[in-house]
């Protein structure tokens, strides 16, 4: 059991040395708010009282909700793929460009994600939200 946990405590070791998965942890760890948010707003929209369900799709909560699940949680991608640039960025110490990273990261992975393109001439093309979250 010794040589199994030494074992285990070494490459734990190089792994937390490793400084592309230290930009990886870094920029999870700044969407730990955008985390929590989001799933208090599925938690409070997810409780299955009837009465509650109902009072809350009387006050217009129930909307409210689903909007900040979409706009936390429905959209990590385009967070990370902005946060994992960025703390690249300043990790290697291109401070005056970090943002500009970023930017470039997240048009980047916009470019890259399939796009609805309607059979209708003139109908606008349209983003599915099923690729951000």
């Amino acid at each position: 059991m010794n040589k199994f946990m030494d074992t285990l405590v070494s490459v734990s070791a190089k792994l937390s040395q490793n400084r592309i998965l230290n930009i990886i942890q870094s920029a999870f760890m700044l969407m730990l708010p955008v985390y929590m948010i989001g799933g208090f707003a599925a938690l409070f929209n997810g409780i299955g009282i009837d009465v509650y369900q109902a009072f809350i799709a009387s006050a217009g909560i129930k909307t409210v909700l689903s909007v900040i699940y979409q706009w936390t949680i429905g959209m990590i991608a385009l967070y990370l793929s902005f946060l994992v640039a960025y703390r690249h960025a300043q990790t290697y110490k291109y401070s005056q460009s970090d943002i500009a990273t970023g930017l470039a990261s997240l048009i980047c992975f916009l470019i890259v994600t399939p796009y609805i393109i309607p059979e209708e001439p003139y109908a606008p093309v349209s983003l599915p939200a099923s690729w951000l979250g």
